[in-house]
């Protein structure tokens, strides 16, 4: 599917990085790096336990969380300033390419839309990937449907019991579709 916007896409699911490759994740204050993206890039990026912010062998720590006072505890204003100086070392070594995961977005709390918001603010150098969630935000058109199925009911099924639900399931799938189209969305999601 070609796009017809300025941004970089990371890969869903980043299990390994090329030398020119830098890992943008969100980190602590304590830069503890324990679970998730920072887990990751302490155990495969050379992120220095203890250091919360800037450049860290392969990867690069944007601090998003107090670990004192719990989830959107960094205020929105000090991400942006490590936005930028990322922005800034970014469009001095353009050799490099950084993969920007969803920083902020998981343990502290903040929405992919409060993130997006700070990264529009910035004419971002064609090195610095992003995440589709954040893709999606800052794009004006509607480019994702996002569809949930959800239940409440615990109940055996006996195979004719699987085939009802299965079929009810196709049928809102096929709906959902069917509106992302009508719609006007480039994708869906479930």
């Amino acid at each position: 599917m070609s796009n017809n916007h300025p941004y970089k896409i990371i890969p869903d699911r980043i299990t390994k990085l090329a030398s020119y490759q830098i890992f943008v994740f969100g980190s602590n204050t304590e830069g503890r790096h324990g679970a998730g993206s920072a887990l990751f890039a302490r155990q495969y990026c050379n992120a220095e336990y203890g250091n919360p912010q800037g450049r860290q062998g392969q990867s690069w720590a944007i601090a998003t969380k107090d670990l004192s006072k719990g989830i959107r505890s960094i205020p929105l204003l000090q991400i942006k300033s490590q936005i930028e100086k990322l922005v800034e070392y970014a469009n001095t070594h353009s050799e490099l390419e950084f993969l920007t995961t969803r920083i902020g977005c998981n343990l502290a709390g903040y929405t992919d839309l409060e993130i997006a918001s700070l990264i529009s603010n910035f004419n971002l150098p064609p090195n610095i990937w992003l995440p589709q969630e954040f893709v999606d935000c800052l794009i004006e058109d509607k480019p994702t449907l996002k569809v949930a199925f959800m239940g409440n009911r615990h109940q055996k099924f006996d195979e004719s019991g699987w085939k009802q639900v299965r079929s009810r399931l196709e049928g809102m799938i096929v709906r959902a579709c069917d509106r992302a189209l009508e719609w006007g969305y480039k994708r869906i999601q479930f």
